[in-house]
């Protein structure tokens, strides 16, 4: 029989924690398309006519989950929204350089910096060129009123949207 030392319970009360929290930290952001490359997103959404939804998350933030669950997850499910908008997640956890909107390679945490994102969960709502044209939703109070502020702000960017198109024309 093997009588464990303080040090090898604390190791296996560890791991069996970690264990317990590794599909929870797996989840985050699965399933949502990821921001790697902008340029190529707002060509994209240029085509469409639609604007740029980019999420800025932190793994480890509760209301990144919540915003994730309820509203981001939902969104992609929905073919009204997925064929209206160009979702991406941008996570300040992850280091690995992506292409910005203007063809420079930026962090996530570099590209957060630019558009003044200092609080995660913050949704920018985006031209093709990655200008700002909607009002973003930064935190999280209410989630039962946060689709009719978010709905509110997609419709202005369509609206800004199509003013360009015909100002064009």
């Amino acid at each position: 029989m093997i009588i464990p030392t303080p040090n090898l319970a604390r190791l296996l009360a560890g791991l069996a924690l970690l264990m317990a929290l590794l599909p929870a930290c797996a989840r985050m952001g699965a399933g949502l398309p990821q921001a790697r490359d902008l340029q190529a997103t707002g060509r994209e959404a240029a085509r469409a006519g639609v604007p740029v939804v980019l999420a800025v998350v932190a793994d480890g933030c509760p209301y990144c989950r919540v915003v994730e669950d309820e509203v981001l997850r939902p969104m992609q499910a929905d073919p009204a929204y997925r064929q209206g908008v160009r979702l991406r997640l941008l996570n300040l956890s992850d280091p690995r350089p992506l292409r910005d909107f203007d063809g420079r390679m930026r962090t996530p945490a570099e590209l957060a910096a630019r558009y003044r994102a200092h609080v995660t969960p913050t949704l920018l709502i985006l031209g093709p060129g990655g200008q700002e044209i909607g009002e973003r939703q930064v935190g999280i109070t209410v989630i039962d009123f946060y689709w009719s502020y978010l709905d509110a702000a997609l419709e202005q960017a369509r609206q800004r949207l199509s003013a360009r198109q015909a100002a064009a024309h």
